[in-house]
């Protein structure tokens, strides 16, 4: 896990010097697990519920001819919260990725006034870095459960607000929607899906 994410830093930090545009963003991320099995014996799944966690980023936007389209590519830190009951029994997971994300924005709409609109799809490559699981009381430690290991392909789009506050600095509002599926995970017999809402703001310095 510590080589890919050096890896992963040291190539963001060589990407920065063609950088024009960086930024830091946080959220709230609120994601309800749908885990389904393909197996007639199984018993009936518990009562999923969403549950909240954070969101950090960092990253940078390249240098772009076109002044509508734009990318940022940047490292990130998710958490994919839940909880659950059947029976008796209560169930909660606490989850935390690393990861690298590449989106493609696109403005639709822009005023005089430094207030913009566009639209942002892309892709989140992520590793857990720690998970977590109670029944009731019980604790159970899932970073190698094979629902949570390897890399987590987590598929984004969402609609953002932009304000400028000068002539460097945007400030942006947004939010996303994601469908993120673990890569080694049987789906012939199993299959977990992360479906996350995502609330956003960011602050966006121009360097150029």
């Amino acid at each position: 896990m510590k080589k890919p994410l050096l890896l992963l830093i040291a190539l963001f930090g060589i990407s920065n010097l063609y950088a024009q545009n960086m930024f830091i963003r946080t959220a709230k991320n609120f994601t309800n697990y749908d885990y389904k099995v393909d197996n007639a014996a199984a018993t009936s799944s518990p009562d999923y519920r969403a549950g909240s966690g954070s969101f950090f980023e960092v990253g940078y936007s390249p240098s772009s001819q076109d002044n509508k389209l734009t990318y940022q590519i940047s490292l990130t830190y998710n958490e994919f919260n839940a909880v659950a009951s059947k029976d008796n029994s209560s169930y909660s997971w606490r989850t935390r990725y690393a990861g690298l994300q590449n989106l493609a924005n696109y403005s639709i709409l822009g005023f005089d006034n430094g207030i913009s609109l566009s639209l942002n799809t892309g892709v989140n490559l992520g590793q857990i870095i720690s998970g977590e699981q109670f029944i009731n009381t019980q604790y159970y430690d899932i970073s190698d459960f094979k629902e949570f290991k390897g890399v987590m392909l987590q598929g984004i789009v969402g609609l953002n607000a932009n304000f400028d506050v000068t002539r460097k600095v945007t400030y942006s509002v947004g939010c996303n929607y994601s469908k993120a599926y673990n890569n080694i995970l049987d789906s012939e017999s199993s299959q977990l899906a992360m479906n996350t809402l995502q609330i956003n703001c960011g602050l966006h310095y121009n360097i150029n």
